[in-house]
């Protein structure tokens, strides 16, 4: 519902150029341990920027977040 409406904040707005980039490869269908291995970090560095992510854009999980990057041009 809020995802169709529209109340979300730009994630370009709010967050850091790496969880914009976790959210791109979460957006592509990425685990957080390949995302982990992509980026040369752990995996529980993953799940932290995957949390900020969540918190700051208002979301519940990684299909809305998906969904939200797919719908903000995010997930090229």
């Amino acid at each position: 519902e809020q995802i169709a409406d529209g109340a979300r904040p730009r994630a370009l707005d709010v967050l850091t150029p790496r969880e914009v980039e976790v959210l791109r490869l979460l957006a592509r269908g990425r685990s957080n341990k390949r995302i982990a291995l992509e980026l040369g970090v752990a995996e529980k560095t993953v799940k932290t920027h995957v949390g900020h992510v969540l918190a700051k854009l208002e979301l519940s999980d990684r299909t809305q977040a998906a969904l939200y990057a797919v719908r903000e041009g995010l997930a090229d």
